[in-house]
């Protein structure tokens, strides 16, 4: 293998200049070099070759008759896509310049074109990217954590405790004395607090066995979340906005089950929330 100037690779024997110019001698030797199997490979061959600039445009070229206007028109459009991809505006002012030069248009509505297919791919792009991060905010999509798109403000905040439970151990007594497990409305971050609390509470380092404790994807969505939460500063007042939002959105998640309760599970829901209300 050999690298191309643009870093890709292509197999010894065939230059790309084979492709561009159909240079018979070169193809023929390298179809011959393959045996049977040669037309199949150099198909093959052409068809890796095909993410090089000026392989595509001529390979487009091919598709149109540009001795028309009506097809000289659709294959500078067609060609101003590929060139707008590029990411160097020296490099599509490059190909700008030979395409205008050698079909007369005028260098400037080219660059006027390729400036608006631009906006466009951006736009697209950064819709893309608005709707990639309103989905992990609300945690469609997301196989493990299923129970972030029923409670999206609790789970946020409980994920973000359990981070600064690992990160501060020391604080586990602190958020015991604060928080219980069933307070928090999502089940994986429920079983994540109850198992680093546990560890922690033991004497045990809280992510020595995680990969024996939990499934694969359970464990890398703990990495996930540590990654994620790096850049987030570490304080004492963050960790009690936590635990306040964990709090105010379990006592919401409670009301909403007091009309199925019986006298005795009331009783004890307002005893537990009078003891939480002194903390």
């Amino acid at each position: 293998m050999t690298p191309t100037k643009r870093g890709r690779r292509r197999p010894q024997g065939l230059s790309l200049s084979c492709a561009e110019r159909d240079c018979r001698l070169g193809c023929d030797e390298f179809i011959r070099s393959q045996g049977a199997d040669g037309p199949a490979a150099f198909k093959a061959v052409i068809e890796r070759s095909g993410n090089d600039i000026d392989y595509r445009l001529q390979k487009l070229r091919a598709e149109y008759n540009t001795e028309t206007s009506d097809g000289k028109v659709a294959y500078l459009e067609a060609a101003s896509k590929i060139i707008a991809s590029l990411s160097s505006p020296i490099e599509q002012d490059v190909y700008a310049s030979k395409l205008c030069k050698e079909f007369g248009v005028d260098k400037n509505a080219f660059k006027t074109q390729l400036e608006q297919l631009s906006r466009r791919s951006r736009r697209e792009g950064d819709r893309k990217l608005q709707q990639k991060i309103r989905a992990e905010l609300s945690g469609r999509g997301d196989l493990i954590d299923t129970d972030k798109a029923k409670a999206p403000r609790s789970s946020s905040a409980e994920e973000a405790l359990v981070v600064y439970l690992i990160r501060n151990p020391d604080a586990a007594e602190r958020i015991a004395e604060k928080l219980s497990p069933d307070q928090f409305q999502n089940a994986l971050m429920r079983r994540y607090y109850t198992y680093f609390s546990e560890r922690i509470r033991d004497g045990r380092d809280a992510m020595m066995n995680i990969t024996a404790d939990f499934t694969a994807e359970e464990a890398n969505k703990i990495y996930q979340m540590l990654s994620k939460h790096a850049s987030v500063a570490q304080t004492g007042q963050s960790l009690e906005e936590y635990i306040k939002v964990i709090r105010e959105e379990s006592m919401k998640h409670s009301r909403g089950d007091v009309s199925a309760m019986s006298p005795e599970d009331l009783n004890k829901l307002l005893l537990d929330k009078r003891r939480e209300s002194k903390k």
